[in-house]
């Protein structure tokens, strides 16, 4: 929509700025509480989804930068039949994916263009959900909450992946998810949304809304937390690193089984590992692979019985 560029420098005959965006390849949908994935190329592709904007600094003018609407016509040439009236939806991207920013400049005889702001428009198509389905989101983030270089605490989106049970039963049969998620459920519906206490060296801080306030009510600090569901809600999962409280006790957490791995966790260190051994009175113990340092194993739910300790 706008930038504002700074010079460093003065300006030579030909000074312009692109801000690219590039698309992803992979756009999510949303319909009747499925979320679809699409994947539009991949790392080969050599034309991917790319726009954004020109500033030219001489003329003091922003020109936008878009793919070519011949990709329309060329589908509707190759294509046939009644969805070739809407056949510029079924191009376009999502505008639920990864964007990925760039800028490049041109400045003859200048110093660089230095981009101190921009102000981002985004224009997209969507059919609203119908007011009588009864159907409301639950969305899931995972967040962090640290210490800054001067003290100031810092929130941060996590790709995290703690375990996450729901207590109830979404309206596509699923009850538990890891790390951030999307679920749907019926309104007026019963939740019991319940975090583990520990991933990894972090521990549960608490529930709170996507923009770090408590929610109404709070502070949550209990990893249960009710909810009914009367509205499309978004909650977070905040999780702050463990206090040093001398050596932390080797303690493996209760397993669970999702899908069909079964998962042990606990609180990984240095020098921390996983063993195992078939036999409860077998000699040996050997390390499990992989496990030194971390704080997660997953294995085969059929696979054999077996025994597991922690060692530092």
């Amino acid at each position: 929509f706008s930038m504002e560029i700074e010079p460093e420098g003065s300006l030579g005959r030909t000074a312009f700025l692109d801000l690219n965006i590039e698309h992803a390849g992979v756009s999510h949908l949303k319909k009747d509480g499925k979320i679809h994935l699409f994947r539009h190329y991949n790392q080969d592709t050599e034309n991917p989804f790319v726009w954004g904007g020109r500033y030219d600094a001489i003329d003091n003018q922003l020109d936008p930068i878009r793919p070519s609407d011949a990709s329309d016509s060329l589908l509707r040439s190759l294509l046939s039949g009644p969805a070739v009236v809407d056949m510029l939806l079924y191009s376009r991207p999502s505008a639920w994916a990864d964007l990925e920013f760039s800028r490049t400049y041109v400045n003859s005889g200048g110093g660089p263009l230095q981009l101190k702001s921009v102000r981002m428009e985004m224009v997209y198509d969507y059919s609203p959900r119908s007011s009588g389905s009864g159907l409301r989101d639950l969305e899931l983030l995972v967040q962090t909450l640290s210490e800054g270089p001067s003290g100031e605490p810092v929130i941060e989106d996590s790709s995290f992946k703690p375990y996450i049970q729901l207590g109830a039963t979404d309206v596509n049969g699923r009850s538990d998810a890891r790390g951030a998620f999307i679920r749907v459920f019926q309104s007026g519906g019963l939740i019991e949304m319940m975090a583990p206490e520990t991933y990894g060296q972090w521990q549960f801080d608490r529930w709170t809304d996507r923009f770090g306030g408590d929610l109404p009510g709070g502070p949550f600090t209990q990893t249960i937390l009710p909810l009914t569901l009367s509205n499309d809600t978004v909650l977070v999962a905040r999780y702050r690193p463990i206090e040093p409280t001398g050596t932390a006790p080797l303690v493996l957490g209760q397993p669970t089984v999702v899908g069909g791995s079964f998962i042990l966790e606990w609180v990984g260190g240095p020098g921390i590992r996983l063993q195992t051994r078939a036999a409860f009175d077998q000699a040996e113990w050997t390390d499990v692979p992989g496990t030194e340092g971390v704080s997660g194993y997953s294995l085969p739910a059929q696979s054999d019985s077996a025994y597991f300790r922690l060692v530092r």
